[in-house]
């Protein structure tokens, strides 16, 4: 153990009476006698703010460089004293102490408002160009590099420019000046009113440099900074640790170029990824054309006149009349022409006439289902859940307070994720607050697993819960995907 006890000797606590000195060929040796005790004191060459220290071999005490570092071969162990935040040092560059608050080995660098903690914080130096000050706490983005160094600017999740977030401020960094940003570790003293103790907390769409606890949605970017320690209007706390939710085309399977409104994505097998294309729909199926009207029948032929009797001497007989024509017979009318095919937007693709949806027919259900896709979201945010239900929007269990369908709906597929890639449980599917799951799906040591095979019918009115069931489970998150069912 390393540990400075002792009290210098100087030219104040050495009376000239007590040294003896001694013949040395290079340099000046005293004895020093206080009482029945003798010491010898070698000194050589002695220069300003050097100490004595004591040679165990030959038991001198020597004149040695502030500390005696050039002596030190090797140190088993060195004490700090711990120190509360009202005991902290005074700052000065390199200082390193230990502090009690913490818990933890700390460090000062050359802003006298930044305490470093080793281990437990990490930080990188920056320079605020941003066009105004960036206060503490306030979330910033790498926008540039001057000098070897990152410039950075207030993050917002409302545009792609501004929302890749590396941290929070660590102290206030006027403008133009470098500052110390925090990209894992405690941010201290911030204000956090609004927050809740031990809630994500994400960047805000609305506030530049801000953090909010509602989940941003689309259009806006997801960026979890971290986590609510504290609840305070000025001596907050946060636990930073950034997680960008990221975008379609950050995909490394998904190429999408120059796209436009109403595009969809189409599998190139070939080349193995997804590309964006314009949807064209196959058209529709010609009418069918009408029957053959039936051709009139031939009238039919008057009949011949009977020839008048020959008569003694008398006159000849009138002719008979000669028969009637037949009428024509009436032609038959034209078929109707078949009615025009529908124009389809995609192959099967049809759109409700009542409610103007866009569903199509799914030959592996056998189901006309909607287009579109209902998602519903439910996790817990710690890692001890016990055979619980999850908590979906506004943190309430989804026993109490679970999503209703609004018209009647097929599950068509489903996935899951937890903290950990060591633990076994099991997502339950549960209807109306009955204990039997409609459907699963299980994780089995694994960060992660899905379905898009599940085929279950809800109907309108139907209240869905997510039941957790598994022990001490880290962190449980379940997604469940939803079509609407014509």
């Amino acid at each position: 153990m390393l540990r400075d006890t002792r009290t210098p000797i100087d030219g104040s606590s050495i009376i000239h009476a007590e040294l003896q000195g001694l013949e040395s060929d290079d340099h000046k040796q005293y004895a020093l006698t206080i009482g029945a005790e003798r010491a010898e004191i070698d000194i050589n060459n002695p220069t300003i703010n050097q100490i004595l220290v004591l040679d165990a071999t030959s038991g001198l005490l020597f004149n040695s460089d502030e500390f005696g570092i050039s002596r030190i071969t090797y140190i088993n162990d060195m004490q700090f004293d711990p120190k509360i935040a009202a005991d902290h040092p005074l700052h000065q560059e390199g200082k390193v102490f230990y502090d009690a608050d913490s818990h933890a080995l700390a460090y000062y660098n050359e802003n006298s408002d930044v305490t470093i903690q080793v281990g437990q914080e990490t930080v990188v130096r920056v320079r605020n160009i941003s066009g105004g000050d960036i206060d503490n706490g306030e979330a910033v983005y790498v926008s540039g590099a001057q000098g070897q160094v990152p410039t950075v600017e207030l993050a917002q999740a409302n545009s792609a420019n501004t929302f890749y977030t590396i941290g929070l401020a660590t102290h206030d960094i006027s403008d133009g000046e470098f500052g110390y940003i925090t990209v894992r570790g405690v941010v201290r003293d911030i204000p956090t009113t609004g927050l809740v103790e031990g809630d994500p907390v994400y960047l805000d769409p609305d506030t530049p440099g801000g953090i909010t606890s509602t989940k941003p949605e689309s259009p806006d970017y997801c960026v979890c900074i971290g986590t609510c320690l504290y609840t305070n209007p000025t001596n907050g706390k946060i636990l930073v640790g950034v997680q960008h939710a990221g975008v379609l085309s950050d995909l490394s399977d998904i190429q999408i170029t120059n796209p436009q409104d109403q595009e969809i994505l189409v599998y190139d097998s070939t080349g193995g990824f997804w590309y964006n294309t314009v949807n064209a729909g196959g058209s529709g199926t010609s009418g069918t054309s009408g029957t053959s009207g039936t051709s009139g029948s031939s009238g039919a032929a008057g009949a011949s006149g009977t020839s008048g009797s020959s008569g003694t001497s008398g006159s000849s007989g009138a002719a008979g009349t000669s028969g009637s024509s037949g009428t024509s017979g009436t032609a038959g009318t034209s078929g109707s022409s078949g009615s025009s095919g529908t124009s389809g937007l995609t192959p099967n693709i049809y759109v409700d006439s009542t409610s103007g949806d866009v569903y199509f027919t799914d030959p592996t259900r056998g189901k006309n289902l909607g287009v579109a896709i209902v998602q519903q979201d439910a996790g817990r945010d710690h890692a001890t859940v016990t055979n619980q239900y999850l908590r979906g929007e506004g943190d309430a269990p989804t026993n109490l307070n679970g999503f209703v369908l609004p018209w009647d709906a097929t599950l068509v597929s489903m996935s899951m994720s937890c903290n950990s890639n060591t633990q076994t449980w099991t997502a339950e599917v549960r209807i109306n607050g009955g204990g039997v799951g409609q459907d699963t799906l299980t994780i089995n040591n694994q960060y992660s697993n899905y379905s898009d095979i599940n085929n279950v019918d809800f109907n309108a009115g139907d209240r869905v819960q997510i039941y957790c069931n598994g022990t001490s489970i880290d962190y449980p998150h379940v997604t469940l995907f939803f079509r609407r069912r014509f």
